[in-house]
């Protein structure tokens, strides 16, 4: 059993719920691990009375959202890691998507190659309960990394980060190993690893150079807001560094207002830009080689061009909301937050 000072845990577990979706899925997948390993069902009971607390003070509308978005990627779950332009049904020019073995054996090797201490439940150093809870963290990665259903549950490398904290915990209640000869050379994998992954990451952020600055420059300065951007990963960084309104909003509910532009682009900009009212569209041109073929002069005019981007500028554009009969009919939301 468990001691009844475990009930301390939960203002921890009420916090989760408010703070991030895969914390709280990787903690019911626990509690559901302790209760079937060990028996322990205090756990599961607390993660209960957390929700029933949370639904009294607030946690409903996080709950929809979490549901939402859920249901969104469960729907969309053979479009998990689709190319936006090439692999639209509307404006595909080609497969987006890599295929063949490595394809399927990439997202196991990143697994590993994020944490090297995914070795220490295999070699027999972390044993019985530390052992099982990181395989049970690893397998569920694993899990959401390959099983079409639970992919839907995010990215299956993001419960990686998890584990690290096990190892600690473990080092922590079992001293005696701090002295261990495996542990400097672990550790020193591990850096190695992390370097490597933080090269991998700057290589990717290298798109966007010197040309993307010059275009948000550009957007910042001028008079133009509500923003569509393609690929749609670069909204957040777009709204961040320029302050300007874009077409996103996929961190919350409402994620189904995505559905026509993301995973994969359905709508033509030029529908996007009258449904919402949108005063530009910016344009990775190396994501979309041929996009300017689908910006008609009667609906927009290039504002702003360099090598990488393309910034489009709606025709007789004027500032203000604009939501879609569609976009009511999914969410029934009163006109007063239409924007």
């Amino acid at each position: 059993g468990v001691d009844a000072y475990i009930w301390l845990m939960l203002p921890l577990f009420i916090l989760v719920l408010f703070l991030h979706k895969m914390t709280l899925q990787i903690l019911f997948v626990l509690c559901l691990a302790w209760a079937a390993m060990y028996g322990w069902l205090e756990p599961l009971l607390i993660l209960l009375v957390a929700i029933g607390i949370g639904l009294a003070i607030g946690y409903r509308k996080y709950l929809d959202a979490h549901v939402d978005i859920t249901s969104f990627w469960v729907r969309n779950r053979a479009l998990l890691g689709a190319h936006q332009v090439k692999d639209s049904s509307v404006f595909g020019v080609g497969k987006g998507r890599a295929s063949g073995w490595w394809a399927r054996v990439e997202p196991a090797a990143v697994i590993v190659a994020m944490c090297p201490f995914l070795v220490l439940p295999f070699v027999a150093v972390v044993t019985g309960y530390w052992q099982n809870l990181i395989m049970v963290v690893v397998g569920f990665s694993l899990s959401t990394t390959y099983v079409p259903h639970l992919r839907a549950w995010g990215n299956g490398r993001s419960y990686i980060y998890y584990v690290p904290s096990l190892v600690v915990l473990y080092l922590l209640t079992n001293p005696q190993d701090t002295d261990q000869p495996w542990l400097l050379p672990l550790l020193v994998v591990a850096w190695l690893s992390y370097r490597k992954y933080q090269a991998w990451l700057n290589e990717r952020g290298k798109a966007k150079d010197e040309a993307f600055d010059q275009a948000l420059a550009n957007l910042r300065e001028s008079s133009l807001d509500r923003v569509q951007c393609i690929p749609i990963a670069n909204s957040d960084e777009v709204a961040w560094r320029t302050g300007k309104q874009v077409l996103w909003g996929g961190h919350g509910y409402g994620f189904r207002l995505l559905q026509p532009y993301f995973p994969v682009l359905i709508d033509s900009p030029a529908k996007s830009a009258s449904d919402w009212n949108l005063g530009a569209v910016l344009v990775d041109k190396r994501y979309w080689p041929d996009g300017a073929e689908h910006f008609p002069d009667r609906v927009f005019e290039l504002a702003f061009e360099n090598e990488g981007y393309a910034l489009y500028e709606v025709v007789g554009w004027q500032p203000g909301g604009r939501r879609p009969q569609w976009a009511d009919d999914l969410y029934s939301l009163p006109a007063a937050e239409a924007v």
